[in-house]
């Protein structure tokens, strides 16, 4: 089985802004995160059926998520289909007023975690309560096929919230 992520950029008043990472540390971040996929779409590459497809795959195997970025109106479709396990928001410190939501009604969603960057975008790890709560996710999200689950992320720490490694070598240990 695949999870499948949904990255999306919002304004203040929830409403999809377009890539809006100016920022290189926010930029940085969200290439980590779509290095880890197994699969990366930018809607609308796929339908419905194909995306439910891709996430049956491996059978009960845990395998690297699906994450999917872009239209509006598909990531509103999965969302009503209750098929998000995670949700990689971003949201920027401006107003729309207008515009096409993510959300069209209420959602109960566990904040896993939170990133402040310097030009005052938050980015958001969301999980819904009752997947999270019936299936919390692995993580590090694996990234082998072999089953093992003991794979490791792609760079340094334990989740995509780590600064990235400094390719430092190691002490060596004393004596």
């Amino acid at each position: 089985m695949r999870r499948l992520v949904l990255a999306a950029e919002l304004s203040l008043d929830g409403f999809h802004v377009g890539a809006q990472a100016s920022d290189e540390e926010l930029a940085r971040y969200q290439r980590r995160v779509v290095q880890k996929a197994g699969v990366h779409l930018r809607a609308p590459e796929l339908g419905i059926g194909e995306i439910v497809a891709l996430l049956s795959e491996g059978g009960d195997e845990e395998l690297a998520p699906v994450v999917v970025e872009g239209d509006p109106e598909l990531c509103r479709e999965l969302v009503g289909r209750d098929l998000v396990d995670e949700y990689r928001l971003t949201v920027h410190p401006f107003v729309l007023g207008e515009g096409e939501r993510l959300f069209t009604g209420a959602a109960r969603l566990l904040n896993l975690s939170t990133r402040l960057f310097a030009q005052g975008q938050v980015a958001y790890t969301l999980a819904p309560e009752d997947k999270y709560r019936d299936h919390p996710p692995p993580y590090p999200w694996s990234t082998s096929g072999s089953g093992s689950g003991s794979a490791g992320p792609q760079g340094a720490g334990h989740d995509d919230d780590d600064p990235e490694s400094q390719d430092t070598p190691e002490s060596p240990a004393p004596g």
